[in-house]
């Protein structure tokens, strides 16, 4: 018997954050996103493919979002990191070395403005 519309939406309700955390607890490398719970779901049987076929698309858009604003970060951290690094620790003599680390750090500044929408 085929799972309705209405029971697939009553079951991705119920069991999302039970599936998204048997995800994480699973452990490896592999990160845990929207569309792996949704596929998951529908592995389980908790939802049917038109209801998959309907969340798909939201949850991959969703999922680049939330991969840009990861990337982001982590290019804004690390450049805050270098000019820390660069102010603290090279010393003003060595201007080679200061300008190297400073179109490098705006190269990443330049990334991350490239990636900010």
């Amino acid at each position: 018997m085929s799972i309705s519309d209405k029971q697939s939406e009553q079951n991705y309700d119920l069991f999302y954050e039970k599936i998204k955390n048997n995800l994480i607890n699973q452990g490896g490398f592999q990160k845990v996103t929207r569309v792996r719970i949704i596929d998951k779901l529908l592995d389980e049987e908790y939802i049917n493919h038109s209801y998959h076929k309907n969340l798909l698309r939201t949850a991959i858009i969703k999922d680049k979002k939330d991969e840009k604003y990861d990337m982001l970060s982590s290019l804004l951290v690390s450049s805050s990191v270098l000019l820390f690094f660069l102010i603290v620790f090279v010393p003003e003599k060595e201007t080679f070395t200061r300008v190297l680390f400073s179109i490098y750090i705006l190269c990443i500044y330049l990334i991350a403005y490239m990636y900010k929408e």
